[in-house]
């Protein structure tokens, strides 16, 4: 009965602790500033948008975690969104991130991102002007035929089917 009674305590920080550590380790989630977010131990992912702007810049930082990933159509059917800034901690965007933006005129995708979901740009018939990474060897699909300003790396050697004319080639 002795050593139950001191057991006890101990039993319980132990349990106290182990909540803790499990609930920190657990991914998070929320909305900052129309951003919605989840994030892991290591990055953060912009999985939508809800807020009213039609010109945003995406956060570095969301959960106090580096905005690394622009998730499968995180920006889908944002039809106000005029303008979108990336920044540089973007590494990944998903498939069809901005699809159906239809108001969409500008994009300038930073150099730091290193792969680039299908769709891209499907139904994004606003869509003018478009900076893409200089390493990108090949355009996805469905960049839309509007683009007339677009800067298309020297890299390029395989066009994806719908992926439009482009009138610039740096």
């Amino acid at each position: 009965m002795k050593y139950s009674v001191k057991l006890l305590p101990i039993l319980l920080l132990v349990l106290v602790l182990s909540l803790w550590i499990v609930c920190s380790l657990a991914d998070s989630s929320g909305t900052t500033n129309g951003f919605a977010w989840t994030a892991d131990d290591t990055c953060a992912t912009v999985t939508g948008y809800t807020g009213s702007s039609t010109r945003i810049t995406i956060p570095s930082k969301l959960g106090g975690k580096p905005v690394q990933i622009i998730g499968d159509g995180a920006f889908a059917n944002c039809l106000k969104l005029t303008s979108i800034s990336i920044p540089s901690s973007v590494k990944t965007i998903g498939s069809q991130a901005f699809f159906n933006c239809v108001a969409l005129k500008s994009i300038t995708i930073p150099n730091t991102v290193e792969e680039i979901g299908a769709g891209l740009f499907m139904h994004c018939e606003s869509l003018t002007s478009a900076s893409l990474p200089s390493w990108l060897t090949v355009l996805p699909d469905a960049i839309p035929p509007p683009l007339t300003v677009t800067v298309v790396p020297l890299a390029v050697t395989l066009v994806g089917a719908s992926a439009g004319a482009f009138s610039t080639v740096n």
